[in-house]
């Protein structure tokens, strides 16, 4: 009888230790998958950084070169604020199918990378 105990102790010992690693394992690929979302906000968030500031200065030399071919420089760039109003409608008409989804889709990706290589 008292053997029998000793099995039953050593085997809640190590179901609790199981639970334990288990929960261990859970927050550090909690972790990991914070981090490489982390990563790659920043990585986007630069990229689109540095592409405002390149279509800023598209949009100004867009607006001098309309200007000096309309003779008025605040045509030019009354054209060019018109131009990304058109771009900025047709975007917002368009955001679902050009934003919402693919971010959203980029996300379950990146949850999702790697967690059928490490279940089979």
């Amino acid at each position: 009888m008292n053997e029998t105990a000793n099995h039953i102790e050593q085997l809640f010992e190590s179901a609790n230790q199981y639970g334990k690693l288990s929960i261990d394992f859970w927050k550090l690929k909690a972790v990991d998958k914070t981090a490489e979302l982390l990563a790659s906000t920043t990585k986007v968030l630069l990229l689109l950084f540095l592409f405002v500031i390149s279509m800023l200065f598209c949009a100004i030399g867009l607006a001098l070169f309309l200007g000096n071919i309309f003779s008025s420089a605040p045509i030019g760039f009354f054209l060019t604020g018109l131009v990304f109003a058109l771009i900025g409608l047709l975007m917002y008409l368009m955001r679902n199918h050009w934003i919402n989804w693919p971010v959203r889709n980029a996300l379950i990706y990146a949850l999702l990378k790697n967690s059928h290589a490490s279940t089979s």
